[in-house]
């Protein structure tokens, strides 16, 4: 969920007779966090939202300061302009507008942003921060929260350092009760555009607000994504959740799937977030685009970059040769030239030699989707040929043959995505393939016998590692 990388400016001590504190400001020069905790579902109307991030005018100002170690006193951290905008580009990213002249204003208050060392207690990191909603000086929302972390190492360990203050900025958030402030909008709209334009209203009809919004109960992996402890700075993923087509049924939780997958990608297995590229509703072009990208820097980091690509939307076959396609959602499943085929995606990720290429499908390749048919379907389900892969490439695919990859209602999640990141969720992202491919494959066929309609995930590894897979770490 989160990459933060800390500069220390300042290092900071006071000596008494029975304890010893040291203080640390930082630097934030390559800050990055994502993944706050909104609910499963969209909120039932976009709201245009301005965002305002402040910090505590006395955040990093004071310290207990010993001399000695803090000749200098160095700026204080911009903490705020990073907030704002990676709160804007997650909101965006959940489909929330954003627009700088909106009257509805989210304002995020930094109370709190510090981090220290307690003689032979280890770093400490503590936040505090307030969220309130208004519209037109209005109060609709308002919580304050706070975030403890404590890391058991020695003072000279300042890698420890980032580590802590993250995982209590982490805590902070994800005690936010985000779904509070999705309320819906009296003969609002439903449908949201993002503009910068200003928001005109008109003069006789105020907006009504809706306090009371449907409650939605977030899926066990998606609340408390734990923070990871290994860093993968030569990892390059692309995630894509297609679940609304222009042509065809939509997809259930696609997009709820790919939002908590970057989350785990990002946070658990830390990778940094700009080398992790979230596409919702992905068409054609773009779907290309990313693929070129990620061609792109298997190119530039050869042996030494993991590629990861996750797909959760439909598949479909070509009845006549029987191949299997990923359908952008400007595609048609009649038309197999408007969908991307699966050995051609293959041959673009081991275009060059790169340490390992990871693969996802929450899609089947039969002509069914997670709700019914493809326009293309007529009722007949067709069991894809299986595809030789090349290069250092391992395929994890959610169905088998003709099987349909269905959703699991009570997550709110596709099935197999759900046991995906659940087994990520419990190793901390510390799984051997072998182990994860077995508990996917175990807890979604026993899930799916106990629904009433089986499905088999299944696994395609290349030649070159067929003799030890089974022992590579996610």
């Amino acid at each position: 969920m989160c990459r933060i990388y800390f500069t220390i400016l300042l290092f900071l001590a006071s000596v008494s007779a029975n304890s010893q504190s040291t203080y640390v400001a930082l630097k934030i020069s390559d800050y990055h966090i994502s993944g706050f905790h909104f609910p499963s579902e969209s909120p039932p109307v976009n709201l245009a939202l301005k965002i305002n991030v402040k910090t505590h005018e006395n955040l990093l100002k004071q310290y207990d300061a010993n001399p000695i170690f803090s000749p200098v006193l160095k700026p204080v951290p911009p903490v705020n302009s990073f907030l704002d905008a990676e709160i804007k580009n997650y909101l965006m990213a959940k489909g929330l507008n954003i627009n700088s002249q909106s009257p509805y204003i989210l304002h995020v208050l930094v109370d709190q942003f510090e981090v220290n060392y307690l003689s032979g207690s280890g770093w400490t990191g503590s936040v505090k921060i307030d969220v309130t909603l208004t519209y037109k000086k209005q109060q609709l929302f308002s919580q304050s929260t706070m975030g403890f972390q404590k890391i058991k190492s020695h003072h000279s360990k300042y890698e420890k350092v980032s580590e802590a203050i993250t995982k209590a900025f982490l805590e902070s958030l994800d005690a936010v009760n985000w779904q509070s402030f999705g309320m819906k909008l009296q003969g609002s709209s439903p449908k949201a555009e993002i503009s910068n334009k200003p928001i005109t209203q008109k003069k006789q009809a105020e907006p009504i607000i809706k306090t009371k919004t449907e409650s939605v109960k977030l899926a066990d992996i998606d609340q408390r994504i734990p923070f990871g402890s290994r860093e993968r700075n030569k990892t390059f993923a692309v995630v894509i959740g297609n679940e609304k087509y222009d042509n065809e049924i939509e997809v259930q939780y696609a997009a709820n799937d790919a939002r908590i997958f970057c989350q785990y990608l990002t946070r658990t297995l830390r990778v940094p977030r700009k080398q992790v590229h979230l596409v919702m509703n992905a068409t054609y072009g773009k779907m290309l685009g990313e693929l070129d990208w990620l061609r792109s820097v298997s190119k530039a980091f050869g042996k030494d970059a993991s590629i990861i690509f996750y797909y959760a939307g439909h598949g479909m076959p070509d009845e006549s040769t029987r191949n299997a396609y990923i359908l952008p959602v400007d595609g048609n499943a009649s038309q197999v030239r408007t969908a991307i085929r699966t050995d051609e995606l293959y041959n673009t990720l081991t275009a060059n030699e790169v340490k390992k290429v990871l693969v996802f499908f929450d899609a089947c390749f039969s002509g069914a989707g997670r709700d019914g048919m493809l326009a293309s379907g007529r009722g007949v389900r067709i069991k894809p040929k299986n595809e030789e892969v090349k290069g250092n490439i391992i395929v994890f695919s959610a169905a088998s043959g003709d099987e349909t990859a269905h959703p699991f209602e009570e997550k709110h999640h596709g099935l197999f995505s759900y046991y995906l990141m659940k087994k990520i969720r419990e190793t901390k992202g510390g799984v051997s393939l072998e182990e994860l491919y077995n508990y996917i494959r175990t807890n979604v066929y026993q899930k799916s016998v106990i629904n009433g309609r089986e499905q088999n995930p299944k696994i395609n590894v290349s030649p070159g590692l067929r003799e030890k897979w089974q022992m590579i770490k996610f």
